[in-house]
């Protein structure tokens, strides 16, 4: 059951809190453009000064609100740009990748104090990695997003240390709620959700790649047969969104016959097994990353 927090008024919880985006990257930018967007779109223009981000290079989006709505630094130009957004921030989202977390926390150390709060995007590196390479007490929200966040639909996990207050962990809520749906998770169940972020566009992309070579097996045309199978995915997700039902919901709306033969043969591949299988796979995998992160 997903772990929603009480409502409030949209962005009630981000009132009064600067915020910085270190690693304007694909899922900083769309964290970025989501807290941009929503605050435009209800009249309340974010002051300069009071929104920060950080980008290695010139390259925006066309009609991007970051640019208009923040302050942004650029490393390459100011090799101090990181801990200077810390500095002047209260609420700092790392959105760099795991390969560079470390050096990012380092360098941004200096400027923490137990009045700040670390959001982290880097994945599968745990809130105990994360709490050695900071100082003793800071307070550390890890979390488990998806690409979808991009267009707003992204489902992403929280799980937070003992040091971060209720509000705190509200305001990172409020956030992500921006961005799609948000529950809050064990550490250990966030890891699984980390692992589900990598494997399932992975997992389904093959299939539909699968049903699509089928289909021209047999003899339908290679523009015809990406077509159908491609627009059937994006057409079946809009009806689960915009019918609110399930994945499991919207098998049942399928006739008896056709959905029974299919659930039968592929109930005799073992696919849920191998399902399964697959999805641990990708969790160890995970741990082997998060091994060399540590280890460099």
């Amino acid at each position: 059951m997903l772990r929603s927090l009480p409502q409030s008024k949209p962005l009630d919880d981000l009132i009064g809190r600067t915020i910085a985006v270190i690693g304007l990257g694909t899922m900083g930018a769309a964290i970025a453009e989501g807290i941009a967007r929503a605050r435009k779109a209800m009249n309340e223009e974010i002051p300069r000064g009071q929104f920060y981000c950080t980008k290695r290079e010139y390259k925006f989006e066309r009609n991007s609100v970051i640019t208009s709505e923040s302050v942004v630094l650029y490393i390459q130009d100011d090799p101090d740009a990181n801990i200077t957004v810390t500095q002047r921030s209260d609420l700092i989202i790392i959105a760099v990748r795991p390969e560079h977390i470390k050096h990012v926390l380092n360098s941004i150390s200096p400027a923490l104090d137990r009045k700040k709060l670390i959001v982290s995007l880097a994945k599968d590196v745990n809130l105990s990695n994360l709490a050695a390479m900071l100082p003793s007490g800071t307070a550390i929200v890890r979390c488990a997003t998806n690409l979808p966040i991009t267009v707003r639909h992204g489902f992403t996990g929280l799980s937070c240390n003992k040091h971060v207050l209720p509000s705190d962990v509200k305001a990172v809520y409020t956030l992500f709620e921006l961005l799609g749906r948000c529950t809050m998770l064990s550490e250990e169940h966030l890891t699984i959700v980390s692992a589900i972020t990598g494997f399932y566009p992975v997992y389904m992309l093959y299939m539909l790649t699968k049903i699509k070579e089928a289909t021209e097996k047999l003899g339908l045309p290679r523009d015809i047969s990406q077509a159908a199978v491609e627009t059937a995915w994006i057409g079946y997700a809009q009806v689960v969104l915009k019918h609110k039902t399930t994945a499991k919901g919207l098998l049942r709306l399928i006739p008896r016959g056709p959905r029974s033969a299919v659930v039968k043969c592929l109930d005799r591949t073992d696919l849920g097994s191998v399902t399964y299988k697959v999805l641990l796979a990708s969790i160890e995998q995970d741990s082997e990353l998060l091994d060399g992160i540590i280890d460099q």
